[in-house]
């Protein structure tokens, strides 16, 4: 039996597959590190310099409006692989998909990371 976790990471294979049937090349998942922050990329292209982040979602999340999750998530990939868009692909099916190009926020995920600093540095405390 299947679990829920094996069916998402399968629709998100189909998305990517064929959006890189449909885009200019491949995008390979890659996980990088910048400093003390990390991203797994559900694609990455390096020649081109472009990322995707693929959610699976209910039709719930299909709307025009970005939920601030998903742009967050964008914005973290974006300062870890320092480039100033990301690709979010958004489906409820592995067929249909909402693409939207996320532009790096730079103000926003300042904020962001000054928080994430700080939580960081708690946890080194703390081990030690």
């Amino acid at each position: 039996m299947r679990n829920k976790s094996h069916e998402i990471s399968g629709q998100v294979e189909k998305v990517r597959a064929q959006y890189q049937i449909t885009s200019i090349g491949d995008f390979p998942s890659i996980c990088k590190q910048r400093d003390f922050l990390g991203a797994s990329a559900d694609g990455w292209n390096e020649e081109i310099k472009k990322g995707l982040e693929i959610k699976y979602t209910g039709k719930d999340n299909m709307g025009d409006e970005i939920p601030e999750k998903f742009f967050c998530q964008c914005q973290q990939q974006m300062w870890v692989f320092d480039v100033n868009e990301w690709i979010l692909l958004r489906s409820n099916d592995g067929i249909v998909v909402k693409e939207n190009v996320i532009l790096r926020d730079k103000r926003y995920f300042g904020k962001v990371l000054t928080k994430l600093r700080k939580f960081w540095e708690r946890v080194q405390e703390y081990k030690n």
